[in-house]
């Protein structure tokens, strides 16, 4: 987890952002990619937002933005 002074300093590096639901809220968030290739997720979690550095979300293929096809997730 980063505090928000951390997160602060990451967000003019972001070069793509989307937002990610899904029916268990256990993966929602807003996924933003920073120019360096790293993951970071933004949610809410009692009541505060959270950033944290993440893999890449569910349903896309490690840093090329494509979508996997549901068999070839694990």
């Amino acid at each position: 987890m980063m505090n928000a002074c951390q997160y602060v300093t990451l967000q003019d590096k972001v070069v793509n952002a989307e937002e990610i639901s899904d029916y268990k809220e256990e993966l929602q968030g807003k996924y933003m990619t920073l120019n360096n290739g790293r993951i970071v997720r933004e949610f809410e979690e009692d009541e505060e937002m959270r950033h944290l550095f993440v893999d890449p979300y569910p349903g896309r293929s490690a840093g090329t933005g494509e979508k996997v096809k549901p068999f070839e997730m694990m």
